[in-house]
């Protein structure tokens, strides 16, 4: 069996409306992702931290009480002061991953900056394979392979070991009917989250006002 170490902060579904700083498309992205390894039959172990904005508008010593119960989650914690976040989740980010040095692969989403120096870390020390996901970050050297979500991307990197990740959806329990609707309204589908991050409660609205 494959082992797998995955770095990158996520939560709950239900608590990702919490926590400002939580991305719920990544979330929801690298929740699945995970999911899809354990249908597989690959061990995956999660080192994750709640990011949060820096002290004082931020906490001091974010931590996140883990609720998943899918697959193994260890939350790490940090100081959340300039100049010291980056190394103090790295450092913690390592110490934690010293118990899973006999795993394969250390997976990271997105290159931040405790996440490249844990994976190094990992791919020295104990000839980890690291693999990179980049989704909305500049790539960077190092990882034995690097996926891009961005096509555009993926189309302009350098890496040598490169592969473009398509987007999937999840399994819908709705019938498709093949009937065609006619209707003589202007119809404008959006395809996406309706939430307070898309903005597209405000879109609807201003262009319902359009003529």
């Amino acid at each position: 069996m494959k082992k797998v170490i995955w770095i990158g902060p996520i939560v709950e579904v239900n608590d990702e409306n919490e926590f400002t700083a939580i991305s719920p498309a990544a979330n929801k992205w690298q929740l699945s992702f995970i999911e899809a390894l354990l249908d597989t039959n690959v061990e995956v172990v999660t080192l994750s931290y709640l990011p949060e904005p820096y002290f004082p508008k931020g906490k001091l010593l974010p931590y996140y009480r883990n609720k998943i119960s899918k697959f193994r989650v260890f939350q790490n914690k940090y100081v959340n002061i300039p100049f010291v976040r980056n190394l103090s989740l790295a450092l913690n980010l390592i110490k934690c991953s010293l118990q899973f040095k006999d795993f394969h692969y250390v997976i990271t989403y997105n290159n931040s900056y405790s996440h490249i120096k844990a994976a190094r870390f990992l791919q020295s020390s104990f000839q980890l394979k690291w693999i990179n996901i980049v989704a909305d970050d500049v790539c960077c050297a190092g990882p034995d392979v690097t996926a891009f979500l961005s096509y555009g991307y993926f189309k302009e990197a350098s890496q040598k070991h490169k592969y473009h990740l398509d987007g999937g959806v999840n399994p819908s329990s709705a019938s498709l009917k093949n009937e065609t609707i006619v209707s003589s309204n202007k119809i404008l589908l959006f395809a996406g989250a309706i939430n307070k991050w898309t903005g597209i409660e405000e879109f609807a609205i201003d262009f319902s006002k359009l003529g």
